[in-house]
């Protein structure tokens, strides 16, 4: 641009290279003002650029990696072409769109593993701007490609940025709608994507492999409401699924206790709970907008089902599971064909809807026997014949809204069962952890210490609480989990993270069944266990150099939630606890009173409850102080608090004449403390009749334009207050002990014999001049007087 505008005469030197018929890529990439011109648009350039094969030398730069080459061919041309290449030019990227340009950019991930990180990061940049600027084209080539360039992407999978690609290739990241939205991830699922993916959790894959992995799968899981990617997600939460993750995770877990794979598979596992969670709350919502009905109706109305869904399933001939199954792929066709409307999944839609038609045959018949039934009163028949065909459409798509939430609701039974299922092998990681090398810690040794598996465990069991499924609590009361998860709770107690993990878990047992809380407080002793940590505590306070237990803040909010609990019938024996009440009246109440303290101790400064009032002033207050009257409505004196006082008043009672006195000034000082409160200075009235004392003046003489040693002698400035106000009749003030004794000093010193008087000569005091700092001004006239 510089070239451009003027100030040379001469071509700029990428203009001159473009003027050359010979022109090569290299020459142009190693223009300093190369990318300069990319982003103002130069024509010139960009029609170069544009050229196929300047696209696919680029691509070449981009890919391909030599170790023999120079500098410039290993980092400057790879990313100048990725500048140019990720760039929003619209000629280039129809060029980059084209099939030879994705098939060179995609041969890529050919390459064994591992990938140059010096391109790779290029790689996943260019195709992340490509997709987003033009993903039509870009998912059109993607599914005409074969299943080698998903295990490709697999394969390379531990690079840094790969699986964000894929998650951005398979549309997970989509926020506008598309035609093809979903058949990119559905095409991949015909290349068995889930089963690739489950290999690259075996032991023989590196620790990036298995992190990059679950952490994909996650955030497929998490985003099963996107259309792109639903299809995908479905198929991640079926049983099936689930069971065989879960075989990867616990076996891995038993060869090595610091498994990254369980550790990071138990993220996944509590992100399909979560999910599966939710979606029963969208079916319900969609339940209650067909039928009408408000969503806490219908959550009354399905309060049933967990029931219902807790049934064994081997009732049905042995062929519940097959059923259950069955019934989930239905419902997920369902929920799918409301966001999607693929050909593959519409011919899904249609079995479907057949299959509901064919069961719902007899709530058809219904209505026509209704409208051959004999008239109203009021011989509406054409009427009422149109209202019943509509109230059975309404029925027809409510019953089978509600079939597909039973049918969800059992895939949920199904698939928690089949993590439930393994929660003793779980369990009994949770007693013995193996062999552990032991951890020095600042505050003791910790053998075996808890690990990370164990803490994951303990997290995944909140989870599944929170979700209020009747099996789960059955279950955990039979495994006695809360029980083990207390005994860590006081066993470890310094680890914080385990602290609140379980604080959450007994507060949300507290508010689950009667069983659970029974458990909790019976089974678990949890009163008790509490007891004797105060306890403990005690004993160990009367040894100064003891260090306190790091779980009490945790016991205080425990304690608290339980006597919130007093009236319960199963908690109230507990709470009557002599040990218990002794903790409640003393240790808790005083922390309690000291948290609800401000922090800091401070009160607010307009409480008059606060502050004592200030003593009376036998002085009348002067006009200009700035300390407001006692009797002020800011400072409030003993008995004006009274609202006795105020009735009187309001009834009419004469006060007597010292108070009404008083009261007069007060108010007037009060409309004056508000008056300078409230306004400004250009606002403020005029105080006629009053003596106003004047402020010194302190005059400011700017020295530093004059020559050295003409500076005016600052103690000849202005004349100072006190000779401005020597005219001025002053008033007659009392006496001191120390005006008394200054009077006698300077009469002794008036007796002696006084020196002829001299005036001294001003000292120079030190200015600092401006003009010493003008050191850059130059004066032409000296240039040419030099000369």
């Amino acid at each position: 641009m510089f070239w451009r505008i003027g100030f040379h005469a001469s071509k700029s030197p990428l203009q001159s290279q473009l003027d050359k018929e010979d022109v090569t890529v290299e020459d142009i990439l190693d223009q300093e003002d190369l990318l300069q011109e990319v982003k103002a648009n130069n024509k010139k350039l960009l029609q170069y650029l544009s050229r196929a094969d300047v696209v696919h030398k680029l691509i070449y730069y981009l890919t391909e990696w030599e170790e023999d080459a120079d500098e410039k061919r290993k980092y400057k041309f790879p990313l100048l072409a990725c500048e140019i290449l990720a760039a929003d030019l619209p000629s280039v990227l129809e060029v980059v769109v084209q099939e030879t340009s994705l098939t060179q950019l995609f041969n890529f991930l050919d390459r064994e593993t591992p990938l140059p990180p010096q391109l790779s990061l290029n790689f996943v940049r260019v195709i992340q701007n490509v997709y987003t600027r033009k993903p039509q084209e870009v998912s059109n080539f993607l599914q005409q490609q074969p299943a080698s360039i998903a295990t490709n992407f697999l394969h390379h999978i531990e690079t840094f940025g790969i699986n964000e690609l894929m998650l951005t290739l398979l549309g997970a990241m989509d926020e506008d709608e598309r035609p093809d939205q979903g058949q990119t991830a559905h095409r991949w699922l015909q290349f068995d994507l889930v089963p690739q993916l489950f290999q690259q959790l075996t032991p023989e894959r590196s620790t990036d492999v298995h992190i990059n992995t679950i952490r994909m799968l996650s955030e497929i899981v998490r985003r099963f409401h996107n259309p792109s990617v639903a299809r995908l997600a479905e198929v991640l939460m079926t049983a099936s699924n689930v069971k065989q993750f879960l075989a990867l995770m616990m076996d891995d877990l038993k060869r090595d206790p610091k498994s990254t794979v369980f550790t990071e598979g138990t993220n996944l596992l509590i992100t399909i709970v979560d999910s599966l969670v939710r979606r029963e709350e969208l079916l319900l919502q969609r339940i209650a907008s067909v039928s009408g009905t408000a969503a806490s109706d219908t959550s009354n109305e399905f309060s049933g089902l967990a029931s219902i869904a807790s049934a064994p399933t081997s009732n049905n001939n042995g062929n519940g599971n097959a059923d259950a199954a069955a019934s989930s792929s239905a419902a997920t066709d369902t929920s799918t064909s409301s966001t999607t409307d693929t050909p593959d999944e519409n011919s899904g839609d249609n079995t479907t809807e057949n299959a509901n038609s064919e069961s719902n045959g007899s709530t058809e018949s219904t209505p026509t026997e209704t409208e051959t039934s004999p008239p109203c009163e009021n011989n509406n028949s054409t009427t009422s014949a149109s209202s019943s065909i509509e109230s059975s459409a309404t029925e027809n798509s409510a019953s089978a809204a509600k079939e597909a939430a039973y049918a969800e609701m059992q895939a949920t039974k199904e698939t928690f069962s089949i993590i439930m299922a393994r929660a003793q092998e779980m369990i009994d990681f949770l007693k013995n952890p193996g062999a552990l090398d032991p951890v020095t810690t600042t505050f003791g040794v910790l053998s075996p210490p808890l690990g990370m598996s164990r803490l994951k465990i303990v997290e995944l069991l909140l989870v599944m609480l929170k979700t209020k499924k009747v099996w789960v609590e059955e279950e955990a009361i039979q495994l006695d989990m809360v029980n083990i998860c207390l005994d860590l709770f006081f066993r470890y107690d310094m680890n914080n993270l385990l602290h609140i993990l379980v604080e959450d878990i007994v507060s949300t047992c507290m508010t689950a069944s009667d069983d659970t809380i029974k458990h909790l407080f019976n089974d678990c002793q949890l009163v008790a266990r509490i007891t004797q940590a105060v306890q403990e505590d005690e004993k160990m306070s009367q040894d100064p150099k003891a260090m306190r237990k790091g779980y009490f803040g945790h016991i205080t909010n425990l304690s608290n939630k339980i006597l919130q609990l007093e009236q319960n019938p199963v908690v109230q024996p507990h709470t009557k606890e002599e040990g218990f009440q002794e903790y409640v009246t003393g240790a808790l109440a005083t922390r309690n009173e000291n948290d609800s303290h401000v922090l800091g101790g401070g009160a607010n400064i307009l409480d008059k409850h606060t502050f004592p009032p200030p003593p009376p002033s036998t002085e009348p207050a002067s006009p200009t102080s700035p300390s407001p009257d006692p009797q002020s409505k800011y400072f409030v004196t003993p008995g004006d608090d009274d609202s006795e006082d105020k009735t009187k008043g309001e009834e009419g009672a004469a006060p007597d004449n010292e108070n009404t006195a008083d009261a007069e000034p007060a108010a007037e000082h009060d409309a004056a403390f508000d008056a300078r409160d409230s306004l400004t200075d250009d606002d403020t009235p005029e105080k006629p009749d009053e003596e106003v004392e004047a402020w010194p003046e302190v005059q400011i003489v700017d020295r530093s334009g004059e020559p050295e040693g003409e500076a005016a002698n600052p103690t000849e400035a202005q004349p100072t207050t006190e000779t401005a106000n020597e005219n001025q009749q002053q008033p007659e003030e009392q006496t001191t002990p120390e005006d008394v004794k200054a009077e006698e000093t300077a009469a002794a010193t008036e007796s002696t014999p006084k020196e002829e008087e001299k005036k001294p000569e001003p000292e120079e005091e030190e200015v600092l001049d401006f003009n010493q700092f003008n050191f850059w001004r130059i004066n032409p006239a000296d240039l040419v007087s030099s000369q």
